[in-house]
């Protein structure tokens, strides 16, 4: 309705609300509807809220709803500067710094901000906020297209999972609070409006059959914009829509790669001569895990630079975490699955030669269990500090613990529930390596490759072993 009380350009009246009677054809308007209706858009003026018609012919084959007939804003619509908008389908949790898309989109954005156009974006996707932080850091011009309310862009300042977009010189919605679809309606109509208000599009990894590529292609169809569609090492579903755009409108796509970044080799040294034959028993193992998104203690925009600027650890693999560890001298403790307060280490009497009885696939977690890189530290040395084996059992058995022996409880209910076999151990609190001394303590990882990046990152020298010439093969990654 208020998409046709502008259409009918009668957007100067001053009682709207006789406009919005005689096209309803009622006696009479409810007082409280039309005095709320009154506040809601005093409130919007106040904030700077604007609203327009919004344009949408081309008809969908796969319907995901209705268009929106309208679309709010903050701040002002121009052609200056050119607008680029950056696309790419969501990606895995786990990022790499040198995944080509992510290569590809640090070299464009350094582009677009010499050239001094404007970057066109969202929020709530790592792409999205990787080129809005970009954004920011650099000082450029920034339109963001909203996938929630236009009213909950006040509210976002303090989310971890979202970059700020009041830095923006310009903010849409095609949504507001009394009227929004389902979450995947509005990601959809999110990237199909930022597809028509960007002058060029910056089109990174785009699955075929995905709304994405559907957004993209809609706006192609009826006002088709400039497109630079990049072209990666190897081909694969994460990438096939970018074909599809290529071949399909040829006269508006043009395609660009990358170079292949360079490899370093280094000289191979034997990894494990010297420390052989290894008292496994003799050991507590603590494997490390990868660290989708920040580090603890790390912000949200903090984690989005290191991977913009590529810095070699910004993936957060196991073996970055690794790697942190030995340079920070410290394996933290945690509180998560661990009932009360007392954050604990988690340890295993688990060797690198049985990793295949402790390694499993989690889909809820989207990862391995145990992967083969971490630090072994001698059982002696952990008991006289604190270390106890974890102690299995119901809720009977946690009541009937000490206070002081609450850190060791591991829920045990067979079979939905049993965790037995991982054979766990607890320490209370962090581990400083600097309290242990350097004989107690052994650092694994993968392979050779890995033993050479890992030499001095500690300030102690440990002795590393490449689990790949151990003479049990660990599983394969």
């Amino acid at each position: 309705m208020m998409n046709a009380w502008l259409e009918s350009g009668s957007g100067g009246w001053n009682h709207p609300e006789k406009w919005l009677q005689e096209v309803l054809a009622l006696p009479s308007l409810p007082v409280r509807h039309v005095v709320k209706a009154r506040r809601q858009a005093e409130a919007w003026l106040k904030q700077g809220i604007w609203a327009a018609s919004c344009y949408d012919n081309c008809q969908d084959s796969q319907k995901i709803g209705e268009s929106p007939q309208l679309v709010f804003g903050i701040g002002e619509l121009s052609s200056e500067p050119p607008w680029i908008g950056v696309f790419n389908s969501r990606k895995h949790k786990t990022l790499l710094p040198h995944e080509d898309w992510l290569v590809a989109l640090r070299a464009f954005l350094a582009h677009i901000t010499s050239t001094g156009a404007g970057i066109a974006s969202s929020v709530g996707t790592m792409t999205y906020d990787l080129a809005s932080v970009h954004a920011r850091r650099e000082g450029s011009l920034l339109l963001t297209v909203l996938p929630f309310p236009m009213e909950y862009h006040f509210r976002a300042k303090g989310s971890p999972l979202l970059v700020d977009p009041r830095n923006s010189r310009l903010i849409l919605s095609c949504t507001t609070k009394a009227m929004h679809g389902t979450k995947p309606w509005s990601m959809y109509h999110r990237d199909r409006l930022l597809a028509a208000v960007s002058d060029v599009h910056l089109v990174l990894a785009v699955r075929p059959g995905g709304n994405m590529l559907r957004a993209l292609w809609r706006q192609q169809a009826v006002m088709p914009r400039q497109q630079w569609i990049f072209h990666g090492r190897k081909t694969c579903r994460e990438n096939q829509g970018n074909a599809l755009l290529l071949s399909s409108f040829p006269g508006w796509a043009r395609s660009f790669s990358i170079a292949a970044p360079a490899t370093h080799s280094t000289p191979y040294r034997e990894a494990v001569s010297e420390i052989h034959p290894i008292e496994w028993s003799q050991y507590l193992y603590h494997y490390t895990r990868p660290c989708p998104g920040p580090w603890p203690g790390e912000s949200y925009e903090e984690y989005l630079l290191s991977l913009l600027r590529g810095d070699p650890e910004s993936g957060h693999t196991a073996f970055d975490t690794l790697m942190r560890i030995l340079g920070d001298g410290k394996i933290r403790g945690s509180k998560k699955l661990v009932r009360g307060d007392q954050a604990v280490v988690s340890l295993t009497s688990r060797s690198p030669l049985q990793l295949s009885a402790i390694r499993k696939w989690n889909p809820a977690l989207i990862r391995w269990t145990v992967e083969p890189y971490g630090i072994a530290i001698t059982k002696r040395a952990l008991r006289i500090r604190g270390a106890k084996p974890a102690v299995y059992g119901d809720n009977t058995v946690y009541s009937k613990l000490k206070a002081s022996d609450h850190f060791r409880f591991q829920l045990h209910k067979p079979p939905r529930c049993s965790w037995k076999h991982e054979k766990e151990w607890r320490f209370p609190g962090d581990i400083s390596l600097g309290d242990i001394p350097v004989g107690d303590v052994l650092v694994f990882v993968s392979n050779s490759s890995e033993f050479e990046e890992i030499q001095g990152v500690s300030r102690r020298t440990y002795p590393v072993v490449a689990l790949q010439h151990l003479s049990a093969t660990p599983p394969k990654i």
